[in-house]
């Protein structure tokens, strides 16, 4: 399970931030909701989106059933099963919670990257970070490219070409977006843009320039 993080800085001080809450089970309220695309982006608001990734077939009678989602198109709350036989369990409230079956297209679309997009054009700093455990789904979310099997001392060779586009993740249909945005942009403004990227990964404590 991989939880993704999505803020804009608007430089307002004293803001509150809304992070991962547990809710008591036997409700499910949600206080703190992050509008839908469109709407604008709060000052200063962190949303916090939780994606489950599918059971891998080694997991399969030992991980399934331990996390259920909320119910509906738009699910926002998770719960979990621990102790003694399942016993114990507790629900967690977010701004979105994304199923197994949850394809990057959708992710991208209800994460609210497309909002913090329009706050950097807007000249705000904004950020989009996945946090979880090794093997939780991260770099499938964030990038989905396609990785050849290769040596470890080589580091990681990703194939852009041969990714087919369903499965590219938030960070190349984000930068997608943003050159779409511009194009609509220089339409209707004379005023000029300068974008300048830069791609590092930090694995296994080395500083990968990409």
């Amino acid at each position: 399970m991989s939880v993704a993080h999505a803020s804009a800085d608007t430089g307002q001080a004293d803001c509150n931030s809304t992070d991962a809450y547990e809710l008591p089970t036997e409700t499910g309220a949600v206080a703190g909701d992050f509008p839908s695309n469109g709407d604008a982006l709060p000052a200063a608001k962190v949303r916090v989106c939780v994606r489950i990734r599918p059971v891998l077939p080694s997991e399969e009678g030992v991980a399934e059933g331990h996390i259920s989602c909320g119910e509906g198109s738009s699910p926002k709350k998770i719960s979990v099963r621990g102790g003694r036989n399942g016993s114990v369990e507790r629900s967690f409230g977010f701004d979105r919670v994304f199923p197994p079956e949850t394809q990057q297209e959708e992710v991208f679309e209800h994460s609210g990257i497309g909002d913090l997009l329009d706050a950097v054009l807007e000249g705000y700093h904004a950020t989009a970070f996945a946090y979880g455990q090794t093997g939780s789904g991260k770099t499938h979310t964030m990038e989905g490219f396609t990785y050849p099997t290769c040596p470890r001392s080589k580091g990681p060779q990703v194939k852009v070409d041969s990714t087919p586009e369903d499965n590219l993740g938030i960070v190349p249909r984000a930068i997608q977006s943003l050159f779409e945005r511009l194009d609509q942009l220089r339409l209707c403004s004379s005023d000029g843009f300068t974008v300048r990227l830069s791609f590092l990964q930090v694995y296994n404590e080395r500083i990968l320039d990409l």
